[in-house]
């Protein structure tokens, strides 16, 4: 993970990790940001303290949104590149949300 974070903000691959500090020292592999809805989530992250994890450090949402929005810019051009396939799971989740606006089609 030090390989990638070391190199420069140019490499998309330096966008792949970030080391933050939360309410601990916390890892975000950056590249397992896919959409996702509701129904696919099974409960609130929470932190070692037992309390619902949320980022409130500006400096650091503004990071991760940067590496995410580069990810994503690279994923809208190369449909699929990622091993997590984000093109396929958004167009899934764009289907099902049709479907359940217009259940006949």
């Amino acid at each position: 993970m030090d390989f990638y974070l070391n190199l420069p903000e140019r490499d998309i691959r330096s966008c792949y990790y970030h080391i933050g500090r939360t309410s601990s020292q916390s890892i975000f592999f950056i590249s397992d940001t896919i959409p996702i809805t509701d129904k696919y989530i099974e409960g609130i992250h929470v932190g070692g303290n037992n309390a619902h994890y949320i980022i409130k450090n500006k400096k650091l949402i503004s990071e991760l949104e940067r590496k995410l929005f580069r990810i994503l810019s690279i994923e809208n051009t190369k449909k699929n590149c990622f091993r997590q396939h984000i093109t396929d799971v958004k167009n899934f989740l764009l289907m099902e949300l049709r479907l359940q606006e217009n259940p006949t089609k």
